[in-house]
């Protein structure tokens, strides 16, 4: 019998698949050193091409954009916010509620009301705030808003009338009167609408839209903010005295069978109290000896139940109790009940009986000698704080977010079209004003209107009738056209294909991070450093080396800090 040999066939072309494999790997490893020490010269090439200038302008433009992402998530977070039930009854819009989650932040009511409140004040300081504000963020915001957006507009128009022609209205008023006023607004409205618009019908709108909110920004920034009388909650009791209901003890639980304790048989206990509520339960059905305040209870266990207990996670046990039914018993607030001055006064009389009054500093001034004291005078000082409507607060938070993303696409749709064209940017100030001037004279010319023999109303009849409101164009050339988002963004994709994916991967990775180190500051710090890095970096390869440094640096210095101070407070 011819025995088989058990050494398996090598295959001749083994080696050489084999070497085929080590040669792929070299070479791969070979691309991936020499892209990674391309990555810092890539880099500084970014850098440099931003500019101090445009480095600056960036910082801005992220501190700015981020700040307004942060006050819409405050905002959403503080309509949402699951208060507890013990709280001033007085702190939004000076109406009486005792329990403020069912405050409605979205009431017609509250449009005018202050809702966001700052701390109490005099009347001069909350004044001073409130002028203060209507100056420097009011007017001051509305030049600042104006002077960005007209720069902006300029750079679109140049672009736009390269294949659609202004009126000279619609130049005059872009170019060179540069603000807004109730007029323009009107005169550039009916020229878009009604004569010509931009080449593009949603850039049309919304400069015509950012003008109008422009103009009214100070109004709407003044309305949005006030002063008024600091409140606080008072309860008429029985006997006709008033209560500061701020002081009042809720009661939140109920001892049936008190006298156990040598206490009596209804006892009510006030919020502070819940340890050995929590150990043994509710209606006493612990079977077994139980332990109250040190004191030992024979089976069963105390009868005790609950009155509305506020949603307060661990500072009170019952809230999230349920019955054999699946209901929660305890969070019906119509059995509030509370402890005032040695009697129970329930939610019902507290509704029909108290009333939100302002705070009064009452100031004794003697007059005349001190033994005698005949003379007293009383100055009664009102206290005063300051803030805003949250509905208008809100709206003006979304409308600047609707502004600052529609200016800088506008602004970057020109820019790269100026860049793809070779023009470094616009005409502007005395250059546009003999711009105007050349063309106007041309066209009056051309048209036979005589300027000098016409009044400024005829000439205007006349140029919108015979000229249909006058023709400016472009004095550049764009032999590119314009430049396209889609077209840009797909050449993008293709060039930088791999680099991209790795972006992609890497960012995925870093907004897990705060999940992994457990920071609840890293939900904030990533976010900045995301949106720095694709602000600074313009190939993808410089952008994920800026969000690499940025991750090392949360690493190293963010966490290890953020833990400490964890421990710390928790000492």
């Amino acid at each position: 019998m011819e025995m088989v040999s058990l050494t398996p066939y090598a295959s001749p072309s083994r080696p050489a698949l084999l070497d085929g494999g080590q040669s792929t790997l070299r070479t791969l490893l070979r691309d991936i050193y020499q892209q990674l020490k391309e990555t810092p010269r890539a880099i500084w090439n970014d850098l440099r091409a931003t500019g101090w200038r445009g480095a600056g302008f960036i910082l801005i433009g992220l501190c700015w954009t981020l700040g307004l992402i942060t006050a819409i998530g405050f905002l959403t977070i503080q309509s949402s916010w699951s208060y507890t039930n013990y709280v001033d009854p007085c702190g939004l819009g000076g109406e009486f509620s005792p329990f403020a989650d069912s405050y409605n932040w979205w009431a017609p009511r509250g449009f005018f009301q202050i809702t966001l409140r700052t701390p109490e004040v005099s009347f001069a300081a909350a004044k001073a705030i409130d002028i203060t504000w209507d100056v420097v963020i009011g007017r001051g915001g509305q030049a600042v808003l104006a002077w960005v957006s007209w720069r902006v507009f300029a750079d679109s128009v140049t672009v736009s009338i390269a294949t659609k022609p202004a009126t000279y209205t619609s130049f005059f008023l872009v170019f060179l009167q540069k603000e807004p006023s109730l007029v323009s607004v009107y005169r550039i409205s009916r020229d878009f609408i009604f004569v010509r618009g931009l080449c593009s019908t949603i850039a049309t709108y919304f400069m015509v839209a950012t003008m109008a909110f422009i103009l009214g920004f100070p109004t709407f920034a003044s309305s949005m903010t006030g002063y008024t009388t600091a409140d606080k909650a008072y309860l008429e009791l029985r006997d006709g005295k008033m209560y500061q209901l701020s002081n009042a003890t809720p009661v939140a639980y109920l001892i049936r069978d008190g006298d156990r304790i040598n206490k009596t048989v209804n006892l009510m206990l006030g919020i502070t109290v819940h340890a050995d509520v929590s150990k043994y339960g509710f209606f006493g059905n612990a079977k077994k000896e139980t332990e109250w305040n040190g004191t030992i209870i024979p089976s069963p266990a105390l009868d005790v139940e609950a009155y509305n207990l506020p949603p307060g996670g661990d500072q009170l046990f019952g809230y999230n109790w349920s019955d054999h039914t699946g209901q929660y018993p305890f969070r019906n607030k119509e059995n509030a009940t509370y402890y005032i001055s040695g009697e129970i006064y329930t939610i019902n009389y507290i509704m029909k009986n108290a009333s939100c009054q302002p705070i009064r500093k009452v100031r004794i001034d003697i007059q005349g000698a001190l033994p005698r004291m005949k003379a007293l005078t009383e100055w009664t000082l009102k206290k005063f704080q300051w803030g805003f409507s949250f509905i208008q607060v809100t709206l003006m938070a979304i409308f600047l977010v609707i502004w600052t993303a529609g200016i800088y696409v506008m602004w970057l749709k020109a820019h790269l079209t100026l860049r793809l064209n070779g023009h470094p940017g616009t005409a502007q100030g005395w250059k546009c004003l003999l711009q105007l001037a050349e063309v106007m004279e041309k066209q009056l010319k051309g048209a036979g209107i005589d300027s000098k023999a016409l009044s400024d109303p005829e000439l205007k009849d006349q140029i919108r009738k015979l000229l249909e409101s006058g023709s400016v164009s472009s004095a550049i050339e764009f032999s590119k056209g314009n430049y396209s988002f889609r077209r840009g963004f797909c050449c993008w994709l293709k060039r930088e294909r791999w680099w991209v994916l790795s972006l992609f991967v890497f960012i995925g990775l870093l907004t897990a991070i705060p999940f992994i180190t457990n920071t609840w500051l890293g939900f904030l710090i990533m976010p900045v450093g995301i949106l720095f890095s694709i602000s600074f970096g313009r190939a993808a390869k410089s952008m994920m080396f800026l969000l690499l440094c940025f991750l090392i640096l949360y690493l190293v210095v963010v966490v290890p800090l953020f833990s400490s101070w964890g421990t710390t407070t928790t000492k």
